[in-house]
């Protein structure tokens, strides 16, 4: 009984850690981690790396937050080029591009509530500290 749950040939003394939360814990989270990201400049990286050919299955595009904003930046850098913008992207006065900048965030929680679910629900690799 004194050795109950400990592993018998390791070469090791070993601890294993296992977090779990409910999904709208996580929900919650990801939403609000969404939020401050856009807050603290995720616009603005992407739009760094924006392309409007880009392939969003090669290199940094294929990032969870970049694939989401390709149809807002797709009008933004037209309405830009046509100087109907003259303001920074923070002062967004184009209801059309408003409202496709809140369906890209929309999409973006909903697709990092997605990749959290999967890896939930995936066998992990075990992390073992070695004392």
């Amino acid at each position: 009984q004194d050795k109950w749950g400990r592993p018998t040939s390791s070469r090791f003394d070993c601890c294993f850690l296992w977090v779990d939360a409910e999904l709208h814990v996580l929900d919650n989270y990801v939403n609000e981690r969404v939020d401050c990201m856009i807050n603290a400049g995720l616009l603005d990286e992407v739009r760094n790396i924006y392309n409007p050919g880009a392939v969003y299955t090669q290199g940094l595009r294929q990032a969870i937050g970049v694939r989401e904003f390709d149809e807002f930046f797709r009008l933004y850098f037209t309405k830009k080029e046509s100087d109907e913008i003259k303001a920074g992207m923070l002062n967004l006065h184009d209801d059309k591009l408003k409202s496709l900048l809140d369906e890209a965030v929309s999409q973006l929680k909903a697709n990092t509530r997605r990749l959290v679910r999967r890896q939930v629900n995936t066998p992990s690799v075990s992390l073992s500290l070695h004392f």
